[in-house]
């Protein structure tokens, strides 16, 4: 006899929303930090603790068993969530565990007056840039804000290290339900977590940022146009509608927050007119041109 349990619909409702149920997100107070550069681990992890909380109150002596290579506790993060870590732990002073500043390096020493000219006028790091904003439509009719941006940071030496992050989404973890033997035998539903082998880049994305025209006005304060070579670049406005695997760009800002979606989806979408010509029309047509351009070079 398999025993009941009475918070599974709780958990299960709670693990498929896509961030209705969390508070609004502010990207005005959003800081350079770990945990921004890992929020999409980090909320991957609250579902992972939530299943081995679900499996501790039916009662199981060991509920992490249940948990795949890379999510439990213990073992290796996917490759992208280690580089990420690799990225902070290299621009972060090992003594303070703060990020490395230009002000800081060079009174240390670090830093020479030649190397500080090399970083322009007003440098500051650590600093993020923004490429692209992506406006998410799904098919319920809810719009979703995702940013791509540079972060980069200082090393113990001055070297400037940078790292791509995408904000706005993380991953729905994989469930499956099983049963296990309490120590009298009985048997109770428990929740299984698959690895992150393989199969993580492609899971679910559940994004909790909602689109608004004060989130879009938001991201473009707290991170600059990436720059290269000294010259901002222009940041990419997209729109992405789900189930399609093309995105369609959008020239304007204002275009980006206020127009409608879906209108300007359906005109993007809409093939270019074509002419269509026959060969017969083709030859009578190139047959006048030549005779017209002969008589005229006749006048000089």
């Amino acid at each position: 006899m398999v025993a009941k349990k009475e918070s599974q619909s709780h958990w299960e409702s709670n693990n498929n929303n896509n961030g209705d149920d969390e508070e609004e997100y502010s990207i005005a107070n959003e800081k350079i930090s770990l945990e921004l550069i890992l929020s999409d681990w980090n909320k991957e992890q609250e579902q992972v603790s939530r299943v081995i909380e679900y499996n501790r109150q039916a009662g199981i002596r060991n509920p992490e068993a249940y948990i795949g290579y890379g999510f439990a506790p213990g073992t290796t993060e996917p490759a992208d969530v280690k580089r990420r870590i690799r990225w902070w732990n290299s621009i972060i002073n090992k003594r303070t565990g703060k990020p490395n500043t230009l002000e800081a390096l060079r009174n240390a020493g670090v830093i020479s007056d030649d190397e500080m000219d090399l970083f322009g006028d007003n440098p500051v790091f650590p600093k993020r840039e923004l490429s692209q904003i992506h406006r998410i439509h799904k098919n319920d009719g809810s719009e979703w804000l995702l940013r791509q941006e540079r972060f980069s940071g200082l090393n113990s030496i001055g070297g400037v290290v940078s790292i791509p992050v995408t904000l706005g989404y993380y991953r729905r973890v994989t469930l499956e339900p099983t049963t296990a033997a309490l120590e009298n035998g009985n048997q109770v539903k428990v929740l299984q977590i698959g690895t992150t082998e393989g199969a993580y880049y492609t899971l679910p994305r559940i994004y909790y940022i909602k689109f608004t025209k004060e989130n879009v006005l938001d991201a473009l304060k707290v991170a600059q146009p990436i720059m290269e070579n000294g010259v901002p670049v222009k940041v990419s406005y997209t729109l992405q509608l789900e189930g399609q695997t093309r995105a369609i760009g959008v020239p304007t800002l204002e275009e980006f927050t206020d127009g409608d979606f879906m209108e300007i989806w359906e005109r993007s979408s809409k093939p270019n007119p074509q002419i269509n010509i026959s060969s017969k029309d083709l030859a009578t047509y190139v047959k006048l041109d030549r005779e017209s351009r002969e008589k005229a070079n006749q006048y000089g």
